[in-house]
């Protein structure tokens, strides 16, 4: 946001301007010099075109996207739904003695919703706090994330020589010596990194509905998968379909039951008396014996049908994300111009909630906007995740083709990425489509170049930081609450890992935000 509106509105002067609190004198300076007042102005005229709310961006893609989320609507609740309502094969654990359990069983619920409960909380608190870290040490934490590198890089050298590998020694040194004249040459840019999160942070401290509207729509994004997950089941799976015996009869999953045992056991088959196959199966419909050494049901994807839901996945989950990105840039350069020109007139409730209007507007006349970028996005990722799925499954012959359309994927994605994050930044601002916004995006970048890609990167690492320690934390916490309250070590390592996912994307919800 603070890219694309500096950027426009102002020449910087080193000596000057690095040396100013830039949270208030800054705008107030340049507050004659600003370009055309951003979306909530109306009637505002932009280089002789005239622009007015009823007006759609992009309509063709987010009708597409109506199309899409109404058909998982309909493949979850009257595909997926039905499937999983005719019931499941039961699992059932046969000890060498003869003696069985359920395969399903599990600890106490209660300790296991405590402990979940505290995790959020303190998830919560450290997400929270990250703000005021940013805040007050920012500057600090991206020279931090430097010199660590420096660090690392010294230390696997040091390894590297102790066990003899020499080449290897002099890349890391070189790879460290690198990147600390590189962290001296950007000493300036790492000082106007730090004053530009600052005054991120302060935005987002002063509009705290934007982190609310981001939890929210963390919320949908769930939801979103969890009906993708419905989706997925009913079309492109054989979940809770008919068990066929070896004569054709067909049976109720609900008559059947798989045992599994580990060899050596004599009430299954000669291969599991002989120990030729550890894990041992059989399966029983009607108390008749259909299948030996084999399961009742072995679930099965269709490829093609899974790779179109994946697309409609990631482009839902990357529409969901981008809503949050528009509505945070929208709200930021309210604040901006509010605070720049106090005497516009702006109607009162943007002015007392530019979130919300920045949000309202995200979902409604810039909505195919957003989807028209994500959609860009969501195609470059399944072709990523589609390149690594086939190097990993070509070993050998013809793996480095498949590595090297791999690497170009994975490059088209990332540049989409920068691509989408400051052209879905100015259509927040200004109300333009995608095409005009990304045209707007590089003409910018062409007349005042490329450091800021640069500058944002800095701050991404200190992100990354952040989202990382408070994962590790709740980590930390999940194993040692599992461990207080007696549970299994499979409950404790499910926690432990549902702490990680927590810390992480809570933490994300924040940083997210100051990103934006």
């Amino acid at each position: 946001i603070f890219v694309v509106l500096r950027s426009e509105t102002m020449s910087f002067n080193d000596d000057e301007d690095y040396d100013r609190d830039i949270t208030e004198p800054l705008k107030n300076d340049y507050a004659n010099d600003l370009p055309s007042l951003p979306y909530p102005q109306i009637s505002n005229q932009r280089n002789g075109q005239n622009r007015t709310l009823a007006n759609l961006r992009d309509p063709f893609f987010g009708f597409l996207f109506a199309l899409n989320f109404c058909l998982i609507v309909f493949l979850a609740f009257f595909k997926g739904i039905p499937k999983i309502s005719q019931g499941v094969v039961d699992l059932v654990i046969v000890d060498t003695n003869g003696s069985e359990r359920e395969g399903n069983d599990s600890d106490n619920p209660i300790p296991v919703v405590l402990a979940i409960s505290v995790i959020m909380v303190v998830a919560s608190f450290l997400s929270t706090l990250s703000l005021k870290i940013l805040i007050s040490f920012g500057e600090k934490l991206i020279r931090f994330c430097f010199l660590s590198s420096v660090v690392c890089f010294v230390v696997f050298a040091v390894l590297a020589l102790s066990i003899g590998q020499y080449i290897v020694t002099s890349l890391l040194l070189l790879a460290g010596i690198l990147t600390y004249v590189y962290y001296f040459y950007m000493d300036s840019e790492i000082e106007f990194a730090g004053k530009n999160l600052k005054v991120a942070c302060l935005a987002v401290q002063s509009m705290p509905e934007t982190i609310s509207i981001s939890i929210v729509l963390l919320l949908s994004q769930i939801l979103w998968c969890l009906l993708w997950t419905l989706a997925l089941i009913g079309f492109a799976t054989n979940y809770a379909g008919t068990i066929l015996g070896p004569d054709g009869t067909k049976y109720d999953p609900n008559d059947c039951v798989t045992y599994q045992s580990y060899s050596p056991n004599p009430t299954f088959s000669s291969n599991c008396v002989s120990g030729i196959e550890q894990v041992c199966y059989k399966c029983v419909c009607n108390d008749a014996t259909i299948y030996e050494n084999k399961e009742c049901r072995t679930e099965s994807v269709d490829a093609g049908k899974y790779a179109l839901l994946l697309l409609s996945l990631l482009w839902g989950c990357s529409v969901i994300s981008n809503v949050s990105h528009c509505a945070t840039a929208g709200a930021v350069a309210a604040w901006w111009f509010d605070e720049a020109t106090p005497n516009r007139n702006l109607e009162s409730a943007e002015r007392s909630s530019p979130a919300y209007g920045s949000l309202k507007r995200a979902v409604t006349t810039s909505f195919g906007t957003v989807c028209f970028a994500s959609l860009l996005f969501a195609v470059a990722k399944l072709l990523v995740l589609i390149a690594s799925s086939l190097r990993r499954s070509r070993r050998g012959m013809g793996s480095f083709g498949t590595a090297l359309v791999e690497c170009l994927a994975q490059a088209a994605e990332k540049v989409i990425k920068i691509f989408n994050k400051y052209a879905l930044c100015h259509s927040a601002i200004y109300g333009t489509n995608l095409t005009r916004s990304g045209k707007e995006i590089w003409a910018l970048f062409r007349k005042r170049g490329w450091i800021y890609i640069i500058n944002d990167q800095l701050c991404e690492n200190v992100f990354t930081l952040i989202c990382v320690v408070v994962a590790a934390l709740c980590g930390i916490l999940a194993a040692f609450t599992g461990v207080l309250l007696g549970l299994s070590g499979l409950a404790t390592s499910m926690l432990v890992s549902f702490g990680v996912f927590a810390g992480y994307n809570l933490s994300s919800i924040t940083v997210n935000v100051v990103s934006s």
